[in-house]
């Protein structure tokens, strides 16, 4: 049986929201395109050109092509996205009775973690590739040849192993094996297999925001040995020599990582007009190579700092964390990734407590109710629970390290850390709390020197979203970003400036839910945005605050308590928390105030909660409902 998506092309372009510039690539008339965001990445024939699809339905929700077409060499290729619960292999026979030519699988498997279906003719080629795994209202691609003859379904083949398809859903950056081997770094995604590899080699890879991060590994046929020079001259000439490169340099250093010697070579290069750049790091024995690569755009800032943040957290080791999966604690909306499966829960008192154990390695978890909705003192918690565990265990003397604050989807958070001394090896310990609204999670980690790294993934990993019910999502400004507002829509209040000197545009909502106010506004800058730093972030709050002084005729301060760096859908930015003192206020009263602001292109967004927690319940309910499901691009 004829294999489709042989040799997949691991080249990711710049992702935008339509289509992109062609890149040339090997083939007539073929030119590189990403189509959508995230993206497909295919070779077409000609410039594609959004719509001209019939049997693609286009949404009546969306303001970006979801279809694209083009015709050369005596192909026609159209391409759609398709949000939809079916499987491949439904969701062909679908598109088929749409575009009236039957279709049947003929071939499946999987590409870029996906599994896909295709089907061959003697006119037509279609493939289905499925959605994301794991994602909550990921899409689906439909991509669909016509030709006439040999020439044009041999055109048609190479342009379908092309395809390669990013990542959905949130990134969330934790400590990753690259594949089942022994290297790890800071990733946003898994890595997914490559199902398709020549004997005695294996690749993983995960392409997003248009770059792309790939591990191979491979050992030589029986009775050979890699020369690691020829290996390594071999990763230059691969690419020095590829169709339409110019203007290629390199460089190549020595690498070291932990007990492992290897090389670091850096190539850059032209290819149609676009410029990329690949970073490859090799460790070449006689028996066995391993080789990373991160393929980025160099014209682009976020690019480089993915880059160095990945390389800066390269790290060797002994245990592999690769397979994990991430699991559902309790019903009120915690995911953790882990090793092996929790098992059933444990009731003590008004406590869940989970559990999910390693020979090396222990995580328990305890899910409980806050029984007091009223203020709360995350750095008093934290520290009083360490002390609590370590009456409770008088013959492990636990060393306390530090307490670190943390921001998890919105709540506020801490981290115990600890050692303890089990003969001569040196144990870790972590506490993570969180506080939600209604519902505290505890996850209580041991580990071994040897899973040491278990535990820095399993504390990465923890994050949070809590159910509000059928709830109404809104979007404020023109970044696209949204989150649920309530049972009714605000009126958002907009000024256009064409005149303006500094701002083109500005949004501004305001609301009040019980004693919290919310307040949301977004500048659009006629020139560059300034930086997101806590200065200008209390200059929103002041000023926001002044407002509501003159207003009520107190006088009203802002003294920041905690400032946190934010990424939201790849949107960076800063979450800052202020404790809020009035000029009348009773004595206990605890007032707080939480702002996001967000920085894009010439685009700043920012939302004010001001929170009273003498509202109890409904106060913590309305700040953890605006907090925790704020997203960009729904």
């Amino acid at each position: 049986m004829r294999k489709a998506f042989r040799g997949l092309v691991a080249v990711a372009l710049i992702a935008m929201a339509v289509t992109v510039a062609a890149l040339p690539v090997c083939g007539q008339g073929l030119s590189r395109w990403a189509l959508g965001r995230p993206s497909l990445l295919i070779d077409m024939p000609a410039d594609p050109s959004a719509g001209g699809v019939a049997w693609a339905d286009r949404s009546i929700y969306s303001i970006f092509p979801t279809s694209w077409s083009a015709e050369g060499g005596g192909v026609r290729i159209e391409v759609a996205r398709i949000y939809s619960t079916k499987n491949p292999a439904d969701l062909l026979a679908e598109v088929s009775q749409k575009a009236n030519a039957p279709m049947t699988p003929s071939g499946r498997g999987q590409i870029s973690g996906r599994e896909f279906v295709n089907s061959i003719g003697q006119t037509r080629m279609a493939a289905v590739i499925g959605h994301d795994g794991g994602v909550l209202g990921g899409a689906s691609w439909v991509v669909m040849a016509a030709y006439k003859d040999q020439a044009g379904q041999a055109l048609a083949s190479a342009i379908f192993n092309s395809i390669k398809v990013e990542r959905e859903g949130n990134r969330h950056w934790a400590l990753r094996s690259l594949g089942p081997t022994f290297l790890a770094a800071e990733l946003p995604f898994e890595l997914t297999a490559v199902t398709d590899n020549k004997e005695g080699r294996s690749d993983w890879e995960s392409s997003f925001d248009g770059m792309n991060v790939r591990v191979s590994t491979e050992i030589p046929s029986p009775g050979a040995v890699f020369e690691k020079e020829n290996t390594l001259k071999s990763f230059v000439e691969g690419d020095r020599t590829r169709a339409g490169v110019t203007d290629f340099t390199f460089t190549r250093d020595k690498y070291k990582l932990g007990d492992k010697d290897g090389d670091l070579i850096t190539k850059t290069f032209k290819r149609g007009g676009r410029s990329y750049r690949i970073y490859e790091i090799a460790f070449i024995e006689k028996r066995s190579a391993l080789t990373a690569s991160i393929q980025i755009d160099p014209n682009r800032s976020d690019h480089q700092l993915t880059t160095e943040r990945i390389l800066r957290t390269f790290r060797t080791t002994i245990n592999s964390i690769y397979g994990w999966k991430t699991y559902s604690i309790g019903n009120a909306g915690l995911y953790v990734d882990l090793p092996v499966a929790p098992g059933p829960p444990k009731t003590m008192g008004s406590v869940q407590v989970y559990e999910s154990n390693t020979p090396l390695a222990m995580t328990q978890i305890r899910e409980l109710t806050v029984g007091f909705p009223t203020a709360h003192d995350p750095d008093f918690s934290a520290k009083q629970y360490f002390e609590i565990q370590q009456a409770l265990s008088p013959n492990q003397k636990f060393e306390l390290q530090g307490i670190e604050k943390l921001l998890i989807d919105g709540l506020e958070a801490r981290l115990v850390k600890a050692t303890w001394r089990n003969g001569q090896n040196v144990n870790q310990r972590q506490i993570l709390t969180i506080y939600g609204y209604e519902t505290e999670w505890i996850v209580d980690m041991l580990a071994s020197k040897e899973t040491e790294l278990y535990m820095e993934r399993v504390m990465q990993s923890v994050r949070v979203k809590i159910g509000f019910g059928n709830q109404i999502r809104q979007s404020f400004g023109t970044m696209g970003v949204s989150f649920i507002v309530g049972d009714k829509r605000l009126e958002p209040k907009v000024t256009e400036n064409p005149n303006g000197p500094d701002f083109s545009r500005e949004e501004l909502a305001t609301a009040m839910f019980g004693n919290s106010i919310l307040a949301v506004y977004e500048m659009v800058f006629k020139n560059q945005t300034p930086p997101v730093t806590d200065e200008r972030a209390k200059v929103f709050v002041d000023g926001f605050l002044s407002g509501l002084a003159k207003g009520a005729g107190i006088n009203l301060s802002a003294k920041q308590r905690d400032s946190y760096a934010v990424n939201i859908d790849g949107i960076e930015g800063r979450h800052v928390i202020y404790d809020i003192t009035a000029s009348v206020m009773k004595p206990d009263a605890v007032i707080q105030a939480d702002l996001v602001i967000l920085g894009q292109d010439k685009k700043l967004w920012t939302a004010i909660v001001i929170t009273n927690y003498e509202g109890g319940m409904a106060a913590r309910h309305g700040r953890a409902r605006i907090l925790n499901s704020l997203r960009v691009g729904i």
